[in-house]
C-alpha cells in the first residue's frame, strides 16, 4: 500500500518508513531462529527491534515534528509567490495597504503608472503613491482608501479622475477600491485596482470626430441639394467646414467662360480690400489658378518655408497649409474651392478627403442650377424663334397662324414646365411623383395632343417630319415620366390602399428585377396615410434585400389584421438567412443598417418589427402596428360647374352636334382639349369641371353626350365619379383618360361604367375618334389606349 500510494507521502518520510517495515521483518526472522535463551540470533534480533524503532522514531517522531514547520513555511512562500506573480500579471494596476494606509503591495502596471518601484512604495502612505484629482475642477480626489477602510464596502471613484505620477505625468483613470477582510470578517487592508483610459478616450474622441463630420457631410450635401443659389449658400456651409477642420480660411473662384478668367464667388478671414485685389484670376496665376488651368488638385504645406511661387499669394495672408480641388462637371470645369489653414504647416489625410467631398457635393450642386439655367436658355431661344417664324407667316394662310398660336402656347406651357422642374427636385418623393404626375405628364400630353392637329394641316413635308419627330420625342417622355412617376410613387398606392400598392410592388420586382413575389391579402385595411407610406417603403425595402443578398428568385408577403386596430404585414424567403445581430449598427458586419433603419421608422410610429432569421434557414420580417386604422369620413364638397356658351362659329348643325363636358383638375390640360375639340365642326364644348362633384352637377345639368374624365382626382377620382353618374340614367357616355396606360386602370374604369379608356398621351385623331364612335354606338369592348 505505501508502495502503491507513494505519492501521497513526504519522500523522506515513506524512506524511513520502509527501512523500519524491513528491520522489523529481518528482526522477526531472526526470532523464529534463535535456539537458546541468549543465543545470537536472539541478539540479533533486539537489535534489529531496536533499529526499527529507532527508523520509527525518525519517520514519525523527527519528521513529523520538525519538519512541519518548514512545509507550512514553504506552502506560504509558494502561495505568497502565486499571488505576486498573479497581480503582476494582470492587465490593471492594483495597490494593496494595510489599515493605517500604507502601502504593502504594488503590481507592475500600478508601478509604471504612478513611477514609483515596489522598493520605494512599500511602507508609503497610499495618498503619496496614489495621487488623484479632478481633471474638470483640478481639485484633489478623495481618500477613497480611508473610505473604504471607514466603511469597510467596495467604493467605485468618481468620474473625471486622474492620477498625477511620480514623474509629472497626469493619466485618466477609472478605479474601485475593496476592503482586504479575515476570516472573522474583519477589515485588515485594502487593495485599490485601477487602469489607464487614455486610449479609451481617444478613441472615443476619434468616434466623435468622425460622427460629426459624416453629420457635416450630410447637412452639407442636404442643403446644397435643396437651395436654388448653391454659390450664396457655400458660403455659410464652408464656414462650418472651416470650423470643423479648424481651418481659418477658404476661397471659392467660379468660372467665367465670357471673361476667360475665375470670378472670386466667396471667400472667408481676408480683408475686403485683399478680396477685391483678388477678385479676378488668371488661369496659372497662383494656387487657384493652376487648378483651374490643370484641372488637378494642389496641397500646399510648410508654405512659410517653401520657395514655390504659386503659394505667394497665400503666403501673404499667413497662411501654412493650402488645399485647392477643382469644381468639375464630367470634363467641364466650374471653378474651384480651397481651404487655408494658419495655425499648422500640414493637413491629415481625412482633412483632405473632407476637402474633396464638399468640392464633389459643391460641384454637383452647381451642374445642376448650371443645367436648369441651360434648359431656360433654351426654351427662350425656342420661344425667341417661333416668334420669328410667326411674323414670317403672318400674311399666309390662317390655318398657319393657328398653328403658330399653338406653338406659342407649346412655348409658353415648356416655360411652365421648367419651373416646376426647378422646384421637384427640392421636394419629398411622393411630391415630386405628384409634380411628375400633374405637371410635367399633362403638359407633354396637352402639348402632343395640339401637335397631333397641327401635323395634318402643314403645308410642307420638312415640317410635317420635323412635328411628327417632335410628337415622338414627346410620347418617349411622356413613357419615360410615367415610369418614374410610378416609382417614386405608386399611384395604386394611393387608390387602392396597402393592398393595391402591394400588387403594383409585386410586377415592379418582377419586371425591374426578375424577382417574383407570392402576395397573400386577407385583409385590404383602411390605413393612415403615414402608416400606410411607410409600410409600403418597408416592404419595398425588404423585398429588394431579398432579391439581391438571400440568393432566391422568390419571397411571400401576406398582409392582415393586427389585434382589431392594427395591420401586420409579413416578409418571408428561403434564402441564406443572417445572424440577427446584424442590426447592430456599430457591428462589423455590412449590410445590416437598412434593416436597423426599418424598425426605427416603424417604432416611431408605435409598430415593432420582428425578425426570425438565421444562416441557412431563411427570413421572416414581421412589422407590426396598433391603432392605425383610418377613420370613416364622409367626402364632402360643394362646387358648380363652369358652363362654356356655344361658339358657333366651331360648330356646324347646332342641333346634331356633339355635347362634351371636359372634367380634369388641370386648367392648362382642359384649355388644350378645349381647343382641339372646337376645331371639329360636329363637337361643341359645353362646360368645364375641375373635380369630380362639378362633374356630377354637370352632368345632371347638361345632360351631355360626352364626358371625358380625369381619372386621378383629388378627393372623389374618375372612377367614382363615373360610377355616380351612370346610376343618374341619363345616357351620358364616359371616356377615362389618364396619364397612365394599365390595363388593369382600364378594366376597372370599365367596371364603372366608362366606354373608354385613353391615355392622355395618344393622339389627336384618336381621341376624336374615340368621342364620334362612342356616340355612334360602335363601342363594343373596352377600348384602352
Amino acid at each position: 500500500c505505501l508502495i502503491r500510494f507513494r505519492e501521497h507521502f513526504d519522500n523522506k518520510v515513506l524512506r524511513w518508513l520502509l527501512i523500519s517495515i524491513l528491520l522489523t521483518i529481518l528482526s522477526e526472522l531472526s526470532f523464529t531462529t534463535y535456539a537458546s535463551v541468549y543465543g545470537f540470533s536472539n541478539l540479533l534480533g533486539h537489535y534489529f527491534k531496536i533499529a526499527s524503532f529507532y527508523m520509527i522514531y525518525k519517520a514519525i517522531i523527527e519528521t513529523g515534528l520538525s519538519k512541519p514547520y518548514d512545509l507550512l513555511f514553504r506552502d506560504l512562500n509558494r502561495q505568497r509567490e502565486w499571488l505576486r506573480v498573479t497581480l503582476g500579471s494582470i492587465g490593471d494596476a492594483v495597490i494593496a495597504t494595510n489599515t493605517t494606509s500604507r502601502v504593502t503591495f504594488i503590481n507592475t502596471v500600478a508601478s509604471d503608472l504612478t513611477a514609483w518601484s515596489p522598493d520605494e512604495a512599500l511602507g508609503q502612505p497610499i495618498r503619496n503613491v496614489l495621487r488623484t484629482f479632478n481633471e474638470l475642477t483640478r481639485d484633489p480626489a478623495e481618500e477613497i482608501v480611508e473610505k473604504v477602510l471607514k466603511q469597510g464596502s467596495i467604493v467605485n471613484m468618481a468620474n473625471h479622475t486622474a492620477l498625477r505620477s511620480r514623474d509629472g505625468r497626469e493619466i485618466p483613470i477609472e478605479d474601485s477600491a475593496a476592503p482586504i477582510k479575515d476570516g472573522q470578517g474583519r477589515v485588515i487592508g485594502a487593495v485599490v485596482v485601477f487602469h489607464d483610459i487614455t486610449q479609451r478616450r481617444k478613441a472615443e474622441e476619434a468616434m466623435r470626430r468622425s460622427t460629426a463630420k459624416y453629420e457635416l457631410l450630410s447637412s452639407t450635401s442636404g442643403r446644397l441639394l435643396a437651395t436654388d443659389d448653391p454659390q450664396g449658400t457655400l458660403q455659410e456651409l464652408c464656414n462650418e467646414v472651416m470650423t470643423f477642420m479648424d481651418c481659418q480660411a477658404f476661397f471659392n473662384f467660379i468660372v467665367d467662360e465670357a471673361a476667360g478668367k475665375l470670378h472670386l464667388n466667396a471667400c472667408a478671414s481676408i480683408p475686403e480690400a485683399e478680396a477685391r485685389k483678388i477678385e479676378w484670376l488668371d488661369y496659372g496665376v497662383a494656387v487657384c489658378g493652376c487648378v483651374a488651368r490643370d484641372r488637378q488638385r494642389i496641397i500646399a504645406e510648410d508654405i512659410l518655408n517653401t520657395h514655390d511661387l504659386r503659394t505667394e499669394l497665400v503666403k501673404s495672408f499667413g497662411i501654412q497649409a493650402y488645399c485647392c480641388h477643382p469644381l468639375m462637371d464630367q470634363d467641364r470645369l466650374i471653378g474651384t474651392l480651397s481651404f487655408g489653414t494658419t495655425t499648422r504647416a500640414h493637413f491629415t489625410s481625412e482633412e483632405v478627403e473632407l476637402m474633396r467631398t464638399v468640392a464633389g457635393q459643391a460641384a454637383l450642386a452647381m451642374q445642376r442650377i448650371q443645367a436648369q439655367q441651360r434648359l431656360k436658355d433654351i426654351n427662350e431661344e425656342l420661344e425667341h424663334k417661333v416668334n420669328e417664324r410667326t411674323a414670317e407667316l403672318a400674311s399666309n394662310l390662317k390655318e398657319l397662324r393657328t398653328a403658330n398660336e399653338r406653338l406659342n402656347l407649346r412655348a409658353v406651357q415648356l416655360r411652365a414646365l421648367a419651373g416646376e422642374l426647378t422646384t421637384a427636385e427640392q421636394r419629398e418623393r411622393k411630391r415630386l411623383s405628384k409634380i411628375l404626375h400633374d405637371g410635367l405628364q399633362q403638359h407633354l400630353a396637352a402639348a402632343k395632343l395640339h401637335l397631333g392637329c397641327i401635323t395634318f394641316q402643314l403645308p410642307a413635308e420638312g415640317l410635317k417630319k420635323a412635328a411628327a419627330e417632335v410628337e415622338e420625342m414627346l410620347a418617349e417622355s411622356i413613357q419615360i415620366s410615367r415610369s418614374l412617376s410610378a416609382e417614386l410613387s405608386p399611384p395604386a398606392l394611393f387608390e387602392g390602399g396597402l393592398a393595391g400598392g402591394l400588387k403594383w410592388l409585386v410586377r415592379w420586382m418582377r419586371e425591374k428585377h426578375n424577382f417574383s413575389v407570392d402576395l397573400s391579402i386577407e385583409n385590404n385595411v383602411e390605413l393612415r396615410e403615414d402608416v400606410k407610406v411607410l409600410l409600403f417603403e418597408s416592404v419595398r425595402e425588404l423585398l429588394f434585400n431579398a432579391a439581391k443578398y438571400a440568393r432566391v428568385s422568390c419571397a411571400r408577403v401576406k398582409l392582415g389584421h393586427f389585434e382589431k386596430t392594427g395591420v401586420l404585414v409579413t416578409v418571408s424567403d428561403d434564402g441564406v438567412g443572417f445572424e440577427p445581430d446584424r442590426l447592430n449598427p456599430t457591428a462589423a458586419i455590412g449590410g445590416g443598417f437598412g434593416l436597423f433603419s426599418i424598425r426605427e421608422r416603424i417604432g416611431l410610429i408605435g409598430g415593432r418589427l420582428e425578425i426570425e432569421s438565421s444562416p441557412g434557414k431563411g427570413s421572416c420580417f414581421a412589422i407590426s402596428v396598433e391603432n392605425c386604422l383610418r377613420s370613416e369620413t364622409g367626402l364632402q364638397a360643394d362646387a358648380a360647374g363652369v358652363v362654356v356658351e356655344a361658339d358657333s362659329d366651331g360648330v356646324s348643325e347646332q342641333g346634331r352636334a356633339i355635347r362634351v363636358v371636359l372634367v380634369d383638375d388641370h386648367a392648362i390640360f382642359r384649355e388644350g382639349l378645349a381647343r382641339l375639340l372646337s376645331r371639329e365642326p360636329d363637337m361643341q364644348v359645353v362646360a368645364h369641371a375641375k373635380d369630380a362633384l362639378e362633374a356630377i352637377d354637370l352632368a345632371r345639368k347638361l345632360k351631355p353626350h360626352v364626358i371625358l374624365m380625369d381619372v386621378d382626382m383629388p378627393d372623389i377620382n374618375g372612377m367614382e365619379a363615373t360610377r355616380i353618374i351612370q346610376q343618374m340614367s341619363l345616357g351620358t357616355r364616359i371616356i377615362g383618360l389618364s396619364m397612365y396606360d394599365e390595363a388593369e386602370r382600364g378594366r376597372e374604369m370599365r367596371q364603372a361604367g366608362a366606354v373608354a379608356y385613353k391615355n392622355k398621351g395618344c393622339a389627336a385623331s384618336e381621341l376624336v375618334e374615340a368621342i364620334r364612335a362612342c356616340v355612334h354606338d360602335d363601342v363594343r369592348t373596352p377600348v384602352i389606349a
